[in-house]
């Protein structure tokens, strides 16, 4: 087998994925972690889900 061709790709990490995806009402969480998250829920972080209507 040949080497690879193209950049390197980074895995990417689901949880920053839809942390980010968020429209937050409040402070986002400085860490993109399901801890993180969580911890900003039980203090009550508000945010929105934006919807693509076509």
């Amino acid at each position: 087998m040949g080497k690879k061709k193209g950049k390197e790709k980074t895995p990417k990490n689901p949880v920053e994925d839809f942390i980010n995806s968020m429209y937050w009402l409040t402070p986002k969480p400085e860490e993109a972690t399901e801890e993180a998250f969580e911890k900003a829920i039980a203090e009550g972080a508000k945010f929105r889900i934006s919807c693509n209507r076509n």
